[in-house]
Order: C-alpha cells, then sequence, then structure tokens
C-alpha cells in the first residue's frame, strides 16, 4: 500500500557524507513532495539548526524531524542505530557524538596508514585539503569510509566506489581498520536519554544471513530498540515483507528511510518508501 503522505526518515548532508547542504536537502525534499524528512547524519547533528532556519524563514511545506545514525558495535559487527525525534542538545547524546568524532579521525589516520602498503600515500591530508577547498559548509569535516573510496577512485586505484570497498577498504582488506564505536546498548540507551526513538537501520544491508540476522533484530528488541527501518528505495516486496514480519514477531515498530546521500536513478528522497500491510510506523509515536 502507498503511503498517501511520504515519510523520509533516513537521510544525510554534507555535515557528513552527503552531498547537499542542509538546505539543498530540504529544496530537494519538497521538490520530492516528501511530507516528513528526518535529517540523520553519521554521528552528528550539525545540519538540523540549519534546515529548521531553512524551513522557518521561508514558511515551508515539510516537518523535519530531528535525528542522528550513529555507528555502534555489536559482536564486531559495525551496526548503524538511527535516532528520531531527539533532542539533539541532550548532554548524553552530545558527549556521545564527540567521542564518536574522536574514533571516527583516529581510524581515519589509521586507513591511511595502512594505503601505504599499496602505495597510496599522505590519503588522509589530500582528503582534508581537497574537502577545504570544495566544502563550502560550516561544518567539521565528517570523515569517512566513502571519501577514502572516493579518493581511491580519484586517484585511479580502483574504478569504482564498491571496487574501493570490495578490494581496499571492506573486512579482511588491506585498508581495513575497525573502528572502536560504542555499544549498540549504548546508543540506544542514548537516544532515549535524548527523548528519541531508535530504528535499526537498514537490517538487510549488514553481511549477516539467515540466523545472524534474525539474532541481530532480536538483540536490538532485548536492548530495548523501537523500530526496524524495513525498506529502502529499492528492497524488493518479498524483503520488505520479510523485515516487516521480524518486526511484528519482535513486537517493534517499522521505519522507512531512502538512507539519501545524493540522487541517483535508483535513489532518492521519498522514492518509493512504501510499507507492507498490518505495520505500525514509528511516526505514530511522535506525530
Amino acid at each position: 500500500m502507498i503511503n498517501l503522505i511520504i515519510y523520509d526518515l533516513h537521510s544525510h548532508t554534507n555535515a557528513s557524507d552527503g552531498k547537499f547542504s542542509p538546505e539543498l536537502l530540504i529544496e530537494r525534499a519538497i521538490e520530492r513532495k516528501v511530507n516528513y524528512l528526518a535529517i540523520t547524519d553519521h554521528d552528528c547533528t550539525d545540519a538540523i539548526p540549519f534546515a529548521l532556519k531553512k524551513i522557518n524563514e521561508n514558511k515551508l511545506p515539510i516537518q523535519l524531524i530531528s535525528g542522528v545514525e550513529i555507528s555502534t558495535c555489536w559482536l564486531s559487527h559495525d551496526i548503524h542505530i538511527v535516532g528520531l525525534n531527539l533532542d539533539i542538545n541532550h548532554p548524553a547524546l552530545t558527549n556521545l557524538l564527540a567521542t564518536q568524532a574522536t574514533v571516527r579521525y583516529d581510524r581515519a589516520k589509521r586507513i591511511s596508514e595502512k594505503l601505504e602498503k599499496i602505495e597510496v600515500y599522505n590519503s588522509l591530508s589530500e582528503i582534508e585539503a581537497s574537502l577545504s577547498e570544495s566544502q563550502s559548509s560550516p561544518f567539521p569535516i565528517m570523515l569517512t569510509r566513502n571519501h577514502f573510496a572516493t579518493h581511491l577512485v580519484q586517484i585511479g586505484k580502483v574504478k569504482s566506489h564498491q571496487k574501493a570497498f570490495d578490494k581496499i577498504l571492506g573486512k579482511g582488506s588491506v585498508g581495513y581498520v575497525r573502528a572502536e564505536w560504542c555499544d549498540m546498548q549504548v546508543a540506544i540507551d542514548v537516544i532515549h536519554k535524548a527523548g528519541g526513538k531508535a530504528v535499526l537501520a537498514h537490517p538487510f544491508a549488514y553481511p549477516l544471513k539467515g540466523k545472524w540476522g534474525r539474532r541481530l533484530v532480536e538483540a536490538f528488541a532485548e536492548m530495548g530498540g523501537d523500530a526496524l527501518e524495513v525498506t529502502n528505495s529499492q528492497l524488493t516486496p518479498d524483503k520488505r515483507t520479510h523485515f516487516a514480519k521480524l518486526a511484528q514477531e519482535f513486537k517493534l515498530y517499522v521505519s522507512v528511510g531512502s538512507d539519501f546521500h545524493y540522487p541517483t536513478p535508483w535513489y532518492d528522497l521519498g522514492k518509493n518508501l512504501w510499507l507492507p500491510a498490518n505495520v505500525k510506523p514509528i511516526w505514530e509515536t511522535f506525530l
């Protein structure tokens, strides 16, 4: 069933690894007829005041949900938890995100060092210089593996982002560095302290198949998680149904999100974010 009202509760700006400024993201969302948008940058909430200012000053027909996407660790796996409708100034949240920023930069330094083994030198300094020149934004540089993937493509080491992850940056590869993210339970608790709802982001994207994928959802629910992200712009109907059933089994709400970073033929704000029947949308708890 297609929602008459369009919700997109997972998107990124250039405060993390998205391409659009908060202001341009809001404009894009309105063009795409999104009614409710959550900005959920990686481990930061810097973009949200700028987006709110854009909406309020221009009286734009969209409601912004304050959010964040927190990188966590569960059984040595990197798992992302989205926080929705939270107080971005709550001390528990700001303290955690400050710690996460330090962890993120430390990982970037170690990735740069590892890339020297394949004769890619000074990658971190070159990435930072490039971002400083091209990123006309008021935000600190939030380094992600995507930035290293882009750099590897630009210098001709690989042909695509996917090849960069498959051959160099992914788990087991020469440039892989495991970040010491916070525990999944910590992220859930902090989101709740900040008055928000905790969502297990894109469970279909992790390398956890069969019983391990189910075990992740079960663990998330046992830790007090609130909702499961059950769809994105391209997820097939059978997979949406599968994750919707998991949400029902573990008494979780469901969420939807494009995980927008920039427009592509396959992903865009609000695109194809329909939900299976008989689920409980997370926005019913705060809208």
